[in-house]
């Protein structure tokens, strides 16, 4: 799912299907962690200029409770309002509540809202060992 450290990329899994945005935003998301989720459209892709911020934020925030993760918007209705544009768009959830829009590659608003709305406590051995999709490959 997500890119390996070291390799270019998106940063973060991938979301395809309504039931994978589900697990992000709304009532059916997963709880105690902040998801950081790009949107960008088909014709522009993922923003190879954030990579290097994500996986600073990865090494800095190891076993913190963040998931990055990227989405074209033409495949998720709710996002249709970020297809007439090539700026990828950063969307801040926790619990299911959108905290921020950031609009751009802007780094430090970025990083600024993460270390604003990060949970507190590290992530469970059991969670950790369970393996999230934090290192596995990008199936593209």
């Amino acid at each position: 799912m997500a890119s390996k450290k070291g390799e270019s990329g998106p940063i973060g899994a991938t979301i395809s299907t309504p039931e994978d945005w589900a697990k992000v935003h709304g009532d059916d998301a997963e709880r105690d962690y902040l998801h950081v989720v790009e949107v960008y459209v088909s014709w522009c892709g993922a923003s190879l200029a954030i990579t290097s911020t994500f996986k600073k934020l990865l090494v800095e925030l190891d076993q913190r409770k963040i998931k990055f993760f990227h989405v074209n918007a033409d495949e998720i209705e709710d996002l249709v309002k970020y297809r007439s544009t090539s700026k990828p768009h950063f969307l801040v959830y926790k619990n299911g509540e959108q905290l921020e829009v950031i609009e751009g590659v802007n780094a430090p608003a970025l990083q600024k809202s993460i270390m604003d709305h990060i949970p507190e406590g590290l992530i469970d051995t059991e969670e950790a060992d369970a393996g999230d999709g934090a290192d596995e490959d990008d199936e593209q």
